[in-house]
């Protein structure tokens, strides 16, 4: 009879544990259940005289580390442009654009969710309810087109029945697609573009940023349709009860933020159109000051830049975080 000596079975145990840790490892990792948590503080506070602040985007980064930050309510139709100089002083300035945008004067609240720039500081802002883009001008005179946001019975679900629970956040992409977070009900990242087109997903080569322009079809109104729907997977269903924003990094990192579990969080660098789900990487608990956050950008010194949703003009409703971790701003 054939016997392992004790030398022999103990290094083919240990090779066993090794690639069975291993296999465990990678397969968490696909399913996204590994998961490095980060407590955050806050730097410093100032105060918006914007009310009930939805969304938020950075503009015009400049070599001196000075930039802007773009806010947006879902009751006015005011945009609160706040300069943040090399020394970190912050000064306001608000811009009326409603006869811009609602010429025929229909509407009484704006319904704005988000707002999101490019290189070129084009301006873009979501309007959840029905679902429209406005593109303005880095000025904010000039409106350059109007997407509408367009779906085909109640794809995606939830659009047509939960009006309230539509786009929270977008991403430009460098095709010419846009990608909308939808909030609850359920919660889900939809690749908007136009109906004949193929969608491409999201990866890092894809997304528009502060160094890089969003396409503008020549045509002044267009309709986009849902070319790709990602659902979030049960683990991050777990941990963020809702998304009110996603917003990239410097790095071109995905962030999602939970109003009600008031957290933020980096998503998967890359979706893929023949994958369904989107995985959390690394969760960022808010500091319990922070009461109501539903606004997120991250600077291009990676300080995240959490905005309170309040109902009335409070005092530091605009938070600055402690830059992000090493880890994360690599690229």
């Amino acid at each position: 009879m054939f016997r392992l000596s004790k030398s022999v079975f103990l290094k083919k145990l240990i090779l066993i544990l090794v690639f069975s840790t291993i296999f465990y490892a990678c397969r968490s990792v696909e399913q996204g259940s590994l998961l490095s948590e980060v407590d955050t503080d806050i730097l410093s506070s100032t105060d918006a005289t914007l009310e009930e602040i939805s969304g938020a985007c950075v503009k015009d980064v400049k070599p001196d580390g000075s930039y802007k930050v773009l806010l947006v309510g879902d009751r006015s139709f005011v945009v609160s442009e706040l300069s943040i100089d090399s020394n970190d002083l912050v000064t306001e300035k608000t811009i009326d654009i409603k006869t811009i945008v609602d010429s025929d004067d229909k509407r009484s609240t704006s319904q704005w969710e988000a707002i999101a720039c490019d290189r070129q500081g084009q301006v873009h802002i979501l309007d959840e309810d029905p679902g429209t883009i406005y593109v303005l001008d880095p000025d904010l005179t000039q409106l350059k087109q109007v997407i509408d946001l367009k779906y085909k019975r109640n794809d995606p679900e939830g659009w047509r029945d939960e009006p309230n629970s539509r786009g929270e956040g977008m991403l430009l992409l460098k095709n010419g697609h846009i990608l909308v977070l939808k909030e609850k009900l359920p919660s889900l990242i939809v690749e908007f573009g136009p109906k004949e087109q193929l969608p491409e997903g999201m990866s890092k080569d894809l997304l528009v940023s502060n160094t890089s322009d969003f396409p503008i079809a020549a045509t002044k109104k267009i309709n986009f349709y849902p070319l790709k729907i990602w659902e979030f997977n049960d683990d991050a269903l777990s941990i963020m009860k809702d998304f009110s924003e996603i917003t990239v990094g410097p790095n071109h990192k995905v962030y999602v933020l939970s109003q009600e579990s008031k957290k933020f969080a980096r998503i998967e660098a890359t979706l893929r159109v023949d994958e369904n789900r989107v995985a959390l990487r690394t969760v960022f608990d808010l500091p319990n000051s922070i009461k109501k956050p539903e606004a997120l950008a991250i600077a291009p010194n990676f300080l995240p830049i959490v905005v309170s949703d309040e109902a009335s003009i409070k005092k530091n409703n605009i938070n600055f975080l402690e830059p992000l971790p090493l880890e994360e701003q690599a690229e």
